[in-house]
């Protein structure tokens, strides 16, 4: 019944976070207690949680550990892998598992955190509370510790587990004894340390006897790490930096006198605006695509890669057609000047969430305009310029 330290791995992106939580997830089942029952067949963790946040990264994680499990495992004593679809599909897993009494099986669920914040909290606590004293334990096997873990669904899960429910920050003295954090980050905050990392008590051993305690990873892989044993490359190594200088055409005398003062607002709506602009954008796109042809020259016979870092899904949207469009007539030109096609370069766009355009083909002053009036608050007796030169 002695609780047991959470731990934090500080690990780099790319880092094979989703392989070290599967490989996590097989030794925490495998793991063994002399004082474990026999009727538990020595079972110390026989309920893994690996919670995540994020509906895509979940699928992703869930299928990673699902085919490690698969492969590593003694399937003589097969594992109970589960992936809930909604919180009542979630407390009837967690029900049927605590119910067991006589034989225990190993059951893995690889859920989002949400979910647990629709489960009933009734019964649930004293099934939890006879296993823990029976020497079971829970692990939770969190991945991108530092973005929603320590709020209300923590809060509801650790009541649900056992714990108390009270008001405050620390969630950690919440913990119910059977429980276990295992926490995955690449970029801890302070919430994540608090809540996973490694207690260190100051003035222990005789320094600072009245500061308070500190909390650190278990365990650091960072990006340094990584980069110099060639895990991951150093993008920044190849990085380049443009400052595109703008002019704005139409401009009201108005809005020239409030600039020239150092209005702040009227700066800030003028450089919106501007970055709203297909022309800006086109603008862009082409210096990006002639910067990464003329760069491909030198790793002939090698097909390189670039990667173009937006502000906003509408900025990625934007900038995915133009960059078309500029590979489009750069392959023109090549043939024409060559006699023979050019390489092919596909350019795609990702982000989370749905982007609704419309209108999307009216020609660019149009659309400009249009952008710049629709979502923006305009200054004061302003007006909407009349056109951008990028």
């Amino acid at each position: 019944t002695q609780q047991l330290p959470n731990l934090l791995f500080q690990h780099s992106t790319g880092s094979g976070k989703s392989l070290t939580i599967a490989w996590l997830v097989s030794a925490l089942l495998n793991t063994t207690t002399p004082t474990t029952p026999t009727t538990h067949a020595g079972c110390h963790f026989d309920l893994v949680l690996v919670l995540n946040d994020r509906t895509i990264l979940d699928s992703q994680l869930g299928r990673v550990v699902e085919q490690f499990l698969t492969s590593n495992n003694d399937m003589s004593n097969p594992v109970q892998f589960h992936r809930p679809t909604n919180g009542a599909d979630l407390q009837r897993i967690l029900c049927n598992h605590l119910q067991q009494t006589t034989t225990v099986q190993k059951t893995v669920v690889v859920s989002t955190l949400q979910k647990f914040a629709s489960i009933d909290l009734e019964h649930m606590e004293t099934h939890f509370h006879r296993r823990t004293m029976a020497g079971l334990r829970v692990a939770v096997v969190a991945d991108e510790a530092h973005r929603s873990h320590g709020k209300t669904a923590t809060s509801h899960l650790f009541q649900l587990f056992g714990g108390t429910s009270r008001d405050g920050e620390d969630l950690r003295e919440t913990q119910a004894t059977g429980i276990t954090l295992f926490g995955f980050t690449a970029t801890p905050q302070s919430s994540a340390l608090r809540l996973f990392g490694t207690r260190r008590t100051r003035g222990h051993n005789g320094g600072n006897n009245g500061g308070s305690d500190s909390f650190t990873p278990f365990h650091v892989y960072s990006m340094r790490d990584a980069v110099r044993e060639g895990t991951i490359m150093n993008v920044l190594s190849n990085l380049t930096c443009t400052a595109p200088r703008v002019q704005i055409k139409g401009i009201s005398s108005a809005l020239k006198q409030r600039v020239r003062l150092g209005d702040l607002k009227t700066r800030a709506w003028l450089h919106e605006a501007a970055l709203r602009s297909q022309q800006v954008v086109a603008a862009k796109a082409k210096h990006i695509v002639d910067h990464f042809l003329n760069e491909m020259r030198t790793l002939a016979p090698f097909r390189g890669k670039a990667m173009v870092v937006c502000r906003s899904r509408l900025a990625v949207h934007m900038f995915v057609k133009a960059l078309r469009r500029q590979i489009s007539k750069a392959r023109k030109r090549f043939n024409k000047q060559h006699g023979q096609p050019m390489s092919k370069f596909l350019v795609y766009g990702c982000f989370s969430g749905e982007l609704r355009v419309e209108d999307d083909d009216k020609d660019a002053n149009t659309a400009d305009v249009e952008n710049v009036a629709t979502g923006l608050q305009q200054p004061h007796g302003g007006g909407v310029p009349s056109g951008w030169t990028c």
